[in-house]
């Protein structure tokens, strides 16, 4: 896949999390959320859908976000249970493509809109 990268495309800062699982007070499982970068990075939209639950309309939006790589990239299984914040909107990463293989630009394809992360 040929991907053009030009650095002024990468207009947005992002936040990339992990997921970390601790014992709270009472015993039970706690998900939190750490911050392992923050990074240039291209959003762009690539889809949409509604779907009813629970007796309510919710929305998603797909999109793929490209960021320069980077080492802890380099597990796809591993970047696919983190999540990106851009402002005040939260990005599940479903997938991550090492362009070309080549180490230099990740393309990552992420949702909004049906959790909080």
């Amino acid at each position: 896949m040929a991907v053009v990268f030009r650095s002024g495309d990468m207009c947005h800062r992002v936040t990339i999390q992990v997921p970390v699982i601790t014992t709270g007070e009472i015993g039970g499982e706690v998900k939190t959320w750490q911050t392992v970068a923050t990074v240039p990075a291209s959003i762009t939209p690539t889809s949409g859908r509604e779907r009813l639950a629970a007796a309510a309309i919710q929305s998603e939006v797909s999109h793929t976000i490209m960021i320069r790589w980077k080492a802890i990239f380099a597990d796809p299984k591993l970047v696919a249970t983190m999540r990106i914040l851009y402002g005040t909107r939260i990005f599940n990463i479903h997938d991550s493509q090492n362009v070309d293989e080549g180490n230099r630009i990740i393309l990552l394809s992420a949702s909004e809109g049906l959790n909080h992360g």
